[in-house]
């Protein structure tokens, strides 16, 4: 008996190799953990502006307001102001996360910042727009490789769509492109394109129109006006 117990078991597993794979596999799997880690990109930068946000309130009732620049130079820790479910340990994160913040004329692309990095607001209160940007390195797992199997400067389709899910309507987001000026493509229908000043600096972080391993990592950008 127990011999027969074993051979069906074999028979069975032997069938089980021709089993075609379920048509939504990736749907399951694939796009389940691309959502998972664009929602850490995501959760990474919206604790950022309510940082800032929270220090410009801070700085127009008499305290000290927050600094352009850099915030991870600064050593800000965003932590307090992401959700409860982002600080478990099993969360992580976004790692490589920098949140930058840029002081900037409306409608000028090309002028200059009005504003260097370690500035209060001062310098930007009346004058200019306070922009916010999130660089995050696009994890090796979800960037698009071509026909030799590079990774090329933009994330895969289904990072694309996961990130799709995550945007709104105030929230630039996508990858940086560089093409006669800076631009912010792969979510949106038509690029967006940024400041100039804004993309030279970002491009400290992140590679731009390169194949991965020539320059810096490529990076996805989130970015608001606060």
């Amino acid at each position: 008996m127990y011999i027969w117990v074993l051979l069906a078991t074999f028979i069975t597993l032997l069938f089980s190799f021709n089993l075609s794979v379920r048509s939504d596999m990736k749907e399951l799997y694939v796009d389940t953990q691309a959502a998972t880690v664009a929602s850490k990109m995501y959760v990474q930068h919206k604790a950022a502006e309510e940082y800032f946000k929270a220090k410009v309130k801070e700085y127009k009732a008499g305290s000290e307001g927050p600094h352009f620049g850099d915030a991870s130079e600064r050593n800000v820790d965003f932590d307090d102001r992401l959700p409860y479910y982002a600080t478990v340990p099993s969360f992580q994160g976004a790692t490589g996360a920098h949140s930058i913040l840029y002081c900037v004329k409306r409608d000028q692309l090309t002028e200059p910042l009005l504003c260097s990095a370690g500035d209060d607001l001062s310098c930007c209160i009346g004058k200019g727009l306070k922009y916010l940007v999130t660089v995050v390195p696009i994890p090796i797992r979800w960037q698009a490789r071509d026909a030799e199997g590079r990774a090329i400067k933009s994330p895969n389709t289904s990072m694309i769509n996961a990130l799709k899910n995550v945007s709104s309507h105030k929230l630039q987001l996508g990858y940086l492109i560089e093409d006669n000026g800076y631009y912010i493509e792969g979510v949106s229908e038509d690029p967006m394109q940024i400041h100039t000043a804004v993309g030279n600096d970002l491009k400290k972080y992140c590679g731009v129109n390169a194949v991965h391993g020539e320059g810096l990592a490529f990076c996805m950008i989130f970015a608001s006006s606060i």
